[in-house]
């Protein structure tokens, strides 16, 4: 896994080669720019997996709120999206907040969770019977703050 801190993705050509998953977070960008910049990182890293990182904070520095819907499609629709993760679940204050103090994205986030899980549990009898049996509520309520 990687972090990229250029846009200059042919710089980096020859590093980017050696990972399987990258992850992708550029906040504050139009979805038309953000396409584009996925699709140029997509060009000089091919057949990679990718994490979407979507800004989720409000009243912090460098981090705003990016619109869920880009990155919730690019999740359904691009089979080499495989990880969603928002930035950042916690809040750092009262006054800068992260997804689990913003009701809305906490709700339009969860409930895509959620919804990745029954898909996956659905999947097969086995994967019925296995969350059948893994009580995880202790550990969603820790997350999401409950």
């Amino acid at each position: 896994m990687v972090s990229i801190l250029t846009l200059d993705f042919a710089s980096i050509r020859q590093g980017i080669k050696l990972l399987d998953w990258i992850g992708f977070d550029h906040y504050g960008d139009s979805d038309n720019t953000w396409t584009n910049t996925m699709n140029s990182l997509k060009s000089y890293a091919p057949g990679k997996k990718y994490i979407v990182v979507p800004g989720s904070m409000t009243g912090c520095p460098d981090v705003t709120i990016d619109n869920p819907t880009r990155f919730l499609q690019s999740m359904s629709t691009d089979p080499d999206v495989v990880w969603l993760a928002p930035f950042a679940w916690f809040s750092v204050s009262a006054t800068c907040k992260g997804v689990r103090g913003i009701p809305s994205l906490r709700s339009t986030y969860t409930n895509e969770g959620l919804s990745i899980k029954a898909q996956q549990c659905n999947s097969s009898l086995g994967a019925k019977q296995f969350c059948g049996m893994a009580s995880n509520i202790a550990a969603i309520n820790y997350l999401l703050g409950d």
